[in-house]
C-alpha cells in the first residue's frame, strides 16, 4: 500500500517511500534513495517526495525551501577566473552566478588592467618594467666586465701580461665601453654586445668543428 502524507507531510500509514536527497550546505541534488516511515511522521532531513528536474547543461539541480520546489541554479564550478584587481587565478566552487569581482577572460601580461569590460595592457607601466630591468642587466655586465679588467690591468701595470692577457684587457674594455653605450630606454629592443667570454667559446666550438671536418 503506498504511503500517503498529510498537508503538513506527515505520513498517514507506514511503508517505504522514494525520496530524493539535498546537500545540507548548496541544497543541490545528492540522488534519491527508499526510506522507511513510520506513520505520524516525514521524510528524512534534507530530502523531498518531489521529483527533480531534468539535467540541464550548465545548471545544477537544487531544492529550493523558499519555493518548496526543485530550481536550476548555473553551475560554473571547475571555470578558471581572474580577480579583476590583482589578476590572481582561481577555481570556482561555488554554485550560482559568477562572482561580479572575477572574469573569465584571462589577462594576455602582467601589466593589464580591467577597464568594465576587458583586460587592457598599460603600456607606460610595461615599458618601465622593461627599462628597468635592461638597467639591471646592463649594471650586472659592466661589474662583470670590470672585475674581469682588474686583474689583467694589474698584470699590465706591472709589466707581467702576456700577449693573450693583453688581448684580453684590450677586449674587456671594449666590451666595457660599448656596454656602457647601450640605450636601456629602447627596451626590450636591444642588442647586447658579445663578451669576450661568448666570443672564445663560440670560436673555440668553430675551431673544433672546423677540425672534426677535416679529419672527417
Amino acid at each position: 500500500m503506498a504511503v500517503e502524507f498529510d498537508k503538513n507531510g506527515f505520513a498517514l500509514n507506514s511503508g517505504s517511500v522514494l525520496v530524493y536527497g539535498y546537500d545540507q550546505v548548496n541544497y543541490e541534488l545528492t540522488g534519491s534513495y527508499d526510506t522507511y516511515v513510520v506513520i505520524g511522521t516525514g521524510v528524512p532531513g534534507h530530502s523531498t517526495l518531489q521529483p527533480p528536474l531534468s539535467n540541464k547543461n550548465g545548471y545544477a539541480i537544487v531544492f529550493s525551501l523558499e519555493k518548496n520546489e526543485w530550481v536550476y541554479v548555473e553551475d560554473h564550478r571547475g571555470t578558471a577566473v581572474y580577480d579583476k584587481e590583482s589578476q590572481y587565478m582561481s577555481t570556482v566552487d561555488y554554485l550560482g552566478p559568477i562572482d561580479n569581482k572575477v572574469t573569465t577572460k584571462k589577462p594576455a601580461t602582467i601589466y593589464d588592467v580591467w577597464d568594465g569590460e576587458q583586460w587592457k595592457t598599460n603600456t607606460d607601466a610595461q615599458k618601465e618594467s622593461l627599462i628597468a630591468q635592461a638597467e639591471n642587466q646592463k649594471t650586472s655586465l659592466l661589474d662583470l666586465a670590470t672585475q674581469k679588467i682588474a686583474p689583467l690591468q694589474d698584470a699590465v701595470d706591472l709589466d707581467m701580461a702576456t700577449e693573450d692577457e693583453k688581448a684580453q684587457l684590450l677586449a674587456w674594455k671594449k666590451y666595457r665601453v660599448l656596454v656602457n653605450r647601450v640605450d636601456t630606454s629602447t627596451a626590450p629592443n636591444i642588442t647586447w654586445p658579445t663578451s669576450p667570454d661568448d666570443e672564445s667559446t663560440t670560436s673555440a666550438s668553430t675551431a673544433t668543428n672546423t677540425g672534426d671536418a677535416t679529419t672527417t
